[in-house]
């Protein structure tokens, strides 16, 4: 069996990779300037060798021995996030649905509101049942930025969103949700990540698109 690099790595390697889109005239106090372009090149927060591992594992094919399944949307992280390059955007998209009522209030499908495309078995497809009007299409964003993400501080955001309503008249009012983050103890931090903010860091977020694409047999690691 390949030996496998931890979901930490993989987190790594995306913010490695995010700086790696950094135009040359950002630079940092301990960090060389970044490379331009998407080059597949390390910025130094990762040796060349241990960033080409975690792409490896990004785009490694899942089976069921793995744990894959019994339904999923793509057997490997890279599957869906690979334009231009591993890691960018998705060039498909994925269903979401579930009911909205007379009130405005949406719930979500039975099972959750992702359809997943796929399944290891036909009698496990999935599919939206009657009743659940509301649907969308929703791709898989770019990770390449998420280690800027990452980096900002839950004082920034806060006052982002205290200020948004002033400057806009009202017409935007974002709302910072906390989140806790399990391997500190379940200290709360600002979501930054997910459908709807529900992850509050890399590491994460690499461990709920794994189960939540796919990997939904396999224990989660925090």
């Amino acid at each position: 069996m390949k030996p496998r690099v931890s979901i930490v790595t993989i987190a790594a390697w995306m913010m490695a990779a995010a700086w790696a889109i950094v135009p040359r005239a950002v630079s940092t106090a301990d960090l060389p300037d970044a490379q331009t372009g998407f080059s597949d090149l390390t910025n130094g927060v990762l040796t060349q060798a241990e960033f080409d591992a975690a792409r490896d594992v990004f785009n490694e094919q899942e089976s069921i021995a793995d744990g894959l399944g019994p339904v999923y949307n793509a057997q490997s992280c890279g599957e869906c996030h690979q334009n231009p390059v591993s890691g960018g955007v998705s060039q498909v998209t994925e269903v979401r649905a579930g009911h909205t009522n007379s009130f405005g209030r949406f719930f979500d499908h039975p099972g959750g509101s992702l359809i997943h495309s796929r399944a290891i078995d036909a009698t496990a497809q999935e599919h939206v049942l009657p009743g659940n009007e509301t649907r969308t299409l929703r791709t898989s964003l770019n990770t390449l930025g998420d280690g800027f993400v990452e980096a900002i501080s839950n004082t920034t955001l806060l006052s982002i969103a205290a200020r948004q309503p002033g400057l806009t008249g009202g017409a935007i009012a974002g709302q910072a949700i906390g989140v806790p983050v399990n391997e500190a103890g379940g200290v709360l931090r600002i979501g930054r990540f997910g459908w709807k903010d529900t992850d509050p860091n890399c590491p994460l977020r690499s461990d709920h698109i794994d189960h939540i694409r796919g990997m939904v047999t396999r224990a989660r690691t925090a």
